[in-house]
């Protein structure tokens, strides 16, 4: 409902495959690292929605017509179509040429499909993942400083560069 009744055409749909990604946590003690499996990012409902960025004015429709409750402009990802609107903004993600890029307060992180994995880097951490995403191939910390970090949003972001290219706005 929540894409029909926006406006600006902000709300994109879309249908995926249900998932169930390990979030992993890699810990550091001197030399030796350990990697463990957190949770898992889960999604078991087919059909999902996107918001663009550049067209959502948070007019609130989406919110007022969800027969669940939700408000897709506050709780699903958010889209910018040009790097130039990413860059304005301090949340959100830019997709282009199978790169898939995060903000959060202008720390940006990024996943990319290598031929045989996936690179997620961050300003604190490149991990290479295999390809089902299903185990860490490597791991580098950029500093000695960092001791443990949580990989939710690598799960996150490997679950929409899986789907985004079939999403029609993507093309």
């Amino acid at each position: 409902i929540c894409v029909g009744v926006c406006p600006n055409f902000a709300n994109v749909g879309f249908t995926v495959d249900t998932v169930n990604i390990p979030i992993y946590t890699v810990t550091k003690n001197g030399n030796d690292i350990s990697v463990k499996t957190e949770s898992n990012f889960s999604i078991t409902q087919n059909n999902q929605i996107l918001t663009i960025g550049n067209f959502c004015n948070e007019c609130g429709n989406c919110n007022t017509f969800c027969p669940t409750n939700g408000a897709p402009y506050k709780t699903k990802p958010i889209f910018y179509l040009t790097e130039e609107s990413f860059g304005n903004e301090s949340v959100g993600y830019y997709f282009k040429d199978g790169i898939l890029k995060f903000k959060n307060r202008n720390r940006i992180e990024s996943l990319n499909i290598n031929e045989n994995y996936f690179v997620y880097r961050s300003e604190l951490v490149e991990v290479r993942f295999s390809k089902d995403f299903l185990s860490l191939i490597d791991i580098k910390f950029h500093s000695d400083s960092v001791q443990e970090i949580n990989l939710h949003q690598a799960a996150e972001m490997l679950f929409l560069i899986k789907n985004l290219e079939e999403v029609s706005v993507f093309k």
